[in-house]
């Protein structure tokens, strides 16, 4: 099993669709393939499930903070288990002792592949993932609020490596205008003092359109009123096709 929490102080930059394409692409791999949606939003278990109100939805990933529970993911149209987020997860703490009894729960699970969407907080639904990781994905957008924020992050990494000292990180630049001066420059300065993964993540509104539809965008066809079928850039599917896999085999 390899676990992997996508994860951000900041909001905004597209954790919960770099999430869904990683499991995605760990399907189509022929992995087992478990989402862990920790966002009280629970848009990543919208998607799965093609409901709406499954945020609405108690238990879930509120599993992993109840100690001794048995996690009872549930099957997705998508062909993926979930742990479904919903409303109720900001009331979710736990102490030391659980979140370690949790992490062992969940390793004696029969999958592949793990993934956890993290929300943009300080709370455990932030915090506990870092104990339960083997890879943190960090997306970052090219602007100063990214920049300025990362270095909590990056603190807060250090301290669960305590514990957790395989805890690796890869930093991914979602979202990037590359014909944007302001983008080039925050990407130059990023790449200047990080290691970002690459290919960077264009801009495009056909990967949001393509989630909307439970789909990757290296998959999704846009079907018009004249029956035309329309795809993203070919260098926007590639881009999202092998990051995801990069990642996975990284």
């Amino acid at each position: 099993m390899k676990v992997f929490a996508v994860t951000n102080q900041k909001g905004g930059v597209g954790k919960t669709t770099i999430a869904l394409h990683l499991a995605w692409a760990a399907q189509e791999l022929g992995h087992r393939v478990l989402v862990i949606d920790l966002d009280p939003q629970g848009n990543a278990s919208q998607v799965l499930m093609r409901d709406v109100k499954i945020n609405l939805r108690r238990g879930g990933a509120a599993l992993m903070f109840s100690r001794g529970e048995t996690l009872e993911p549930l099957a997705t149209p998508a062909g993926i288990d979930l742990l479904n987020g919903h409303q109720y997860l900001d009331a979710a703490e736990a102490d030391s002792d659980t979140i370690t009894e949790r992490g062992e729960a969940l390793r004696k699970l029969d999958y592949t592949t793990v993934i956890f969407d993290c929300p943009p907080s300080l709370s455990k639904l932030f915090t506990a993932p870092l104990h339960w990781a083997d890879r943190l994905i960090i997306p970052l957008t090219a602007d100063f609020f990214t920049i300025s924020g990362l270095n909590g992050t990056l603190d807060l990494l250090d301290t669960a490596r305590t514990e957790n000292p395989f805890l690796a990180e890869r930093l991914v630049l979602n979202m990037f205008t590359k014909n944007a001066r302001a983008a080039q420059i925050y990407a130059r300065d990023l790449t200047a003092t990080l290691t970002l993964k690459e290919p960077f993540l264009a801009s495009s509104a056909m990967v949001r359109e393509a989630v909307a539809h439970s789909q990757p965008v290296w998959a999704y066809r846009h079907i018009t009123p004249a029956n035309n079928s329309l795809r993203a850039p070919r260098d926007v599917r590639g881009q999202w096709q092998i990051l995801c896999r990069g990642l996975l085999h990284d």
